[in-house]
């Protein structure tokens, strides 16, 4: 799990577990209540890849996608109201074909808090 600040990019590389329910997680917690505009963007990066979930899960806020060989990526941008301690979840799994076979899958994301 990795745990950023507002106003900070985040890069790292998930790949889901062994195990169907085996999930690689990056989190935000709000470090204070307000708004936050969060920006999330993935991609497969292995040059083979299996195909993986894309589950992002904020308060009162829940997107998805599926990344495949053919559909390598996603972009999500989404203002979110926060309480101090909330936290934004991205999480990376398996997919719908149930395996982590090449799913390295590149995960860029910033939080950044739009309160005046």
């Amino acid at each position: 799990m990795i745990i950023y600040p507002p106003k900070h990019e985040g890069r790292i590389v998930l790949g889901p577990g062994n195990m169907r329910d085996h999930v690689a997680k990056m989190r935000f917690t709000a470090p204070e209540q307000g708004t936050y505009r969060i920006k999330i963007n993935t991609e497969l990066i292995a040059q083979d890849p299996s195909g993986v979930g894309v589950r992002i899960l904020a308060p009162g806020h829940e997107e998805s996608a599926e990344l495949s060989k053919t559909n390598r990526s996603s972009k999500h941008d989404f203002k979110v109201g926060l309480d101090k301690g909330a936290q934004v979840t991205i999480g990376v799994d398996r997919g719908k074909d149930g395996t982590n076979i090449a799913d390295h899958t590149l995960v860029t994301a910033s939080a950044e808090s739009v309160d005046p």
